[in-house]
């Protein structure tokens, strides 16, 4: 109603693209951020985005489904910006949790946070960005897969397996 132009494309935008463009994510939040101290650098980075949505409508979220649930697998992969933001060199977090098998990849949901601090290095920034996504999208979804696998094979008893995580060169076990 009393919304600018702008905002209303912002909010438009921030609602839709989630849904299947995780390559917009990005920019779509980080627009949806500034919409009350809108600039003309944010209108120019608005152009940019509609432009770069019209010559990429046919990308598309794609997932394929051929196995068995007691042959899947969550996996969690997630990464940070260090300093991304240049305003308040925060850095942003990113998670994507898929459902794995021999024959299956599913995205099932997917995070762009900014971090709420300034990290000083970017290992501490990729060790926030992995906290965020264990806390908020992993270990949830953990104990819905266990359900989905007591429901589909009674039988089957579902057994974790010592988690390794891996960012770069670290690896934490």
């Amino acid at each position: 109603q009393g919304r600018s132009r702008p905002q209303r494309i912002s909010h438009r935008a921030h609602m839709l693209i989630p849904l299947n463009r995780l390559d917009l994510m990005w920019t779509v939040c980080d627009l949806a951020r500034n919409v009350s101290t809108w600039t003309k650098a944010c209108d120019k980075r608005m152009l940019r985005l509609i432009c770069y949505i019209n010559d990429t409508q046919n990308f598309s979220l794609g997932s394929f489904i051929g196995d068995d649930p007691k042959d899947c697998q969550l996996m969690l992969f997630c990464d940070a910006s260090f300093a991304g933001d240049l305003m308040d060199s925060k850095s942003t977090s990113g998670a994507l949790v898929v459902l794995v098998g021999p024959h299956t990849w599913v995205p099932i949901t997917w995070m762009c946070k900014k971090q709420g601090a300034v990290s000083h290095s970017s290992t501490e920034a990729e060790i926030i960005s992995l906290e965020a996504a264990l806390r908020m999208e992993g270990l949830p979804l953990l104990h819905l897969w266990e359900t989905v696998i007591e429901v589909f094979n009674p039988e089957y008893t579902f057994q974790t397996s010592n988690c390794s995580f891996e960012t770069n060169n670290l690896t934490i076990s």
